[in-house]
């Protein structure tokens, strides 16, 4: 019988470390997956403002966005990062942080962004960004509250 959960144990953690146990909570919100599709945008250089209106809150920022993105190089306009993750939630805002990776063509650039969303007509969309410090960075929210509306 020893054997038996000393292999489930092992499998679980096999798979728990190789990543195949799945999304979290926290990373699979419709909140955070809002915010994923506006990176990609985003990391696309999208000029069509189509691409970034379902996901900020007003029309004048996708248009600034896709305006941006046809005046910038060749490369994205911003770095690489790690999955957004909702770091709190109720059932009308949340909080998504993104953690940048960081790279040498963006020295300057905060270590995290905390994306802050409303629940606007059944989607989620970006109100406004904080910029964050590595140790001020908050965890992304482990299971959901009761109240926090998919």
């Amino acid at each position: 019988m020893r054997r038996l959960w000393a292999g489930v144990i092992v499998v679980s953690l096999s798979l728990m470390l190789s990543g195949c146990a799945g999304t979290s909570f926290a990373e699979a919100h419709p909140a955070a997956r809002a915010v994923t599709a506006l990176l990609k945008a985003r990391a696309a250089r999208s000029t069509d403002v189509r691409a970034y209106r379902p996901y900020v809150s007003e029309s004048s920022v996708a248009t600034e966005l896709a305006t941006a993105a046809s005046e910038t190089a060749t490369h994205s306009p911003i770095p690489e990062w790690r999955a957004p993750y909702v770091s709190a939630v109720t059932t009308a805002t949340a909080d998504v942080v993104v953690v940048w990776i960081p790279a040498k063509a963006f020295a300057v650039w905060p270590a995290a962004t905390d994306f802050k969303l409303e629940r606007l007509g059944g989607s989620w969309v970006v109100t406004d960004a904080v910029t964050l410090e590595a140790a001020a960075i908050p965890k992304p929210l482990a299971t959901p509250k009761p109240d926090a509306s998919r």
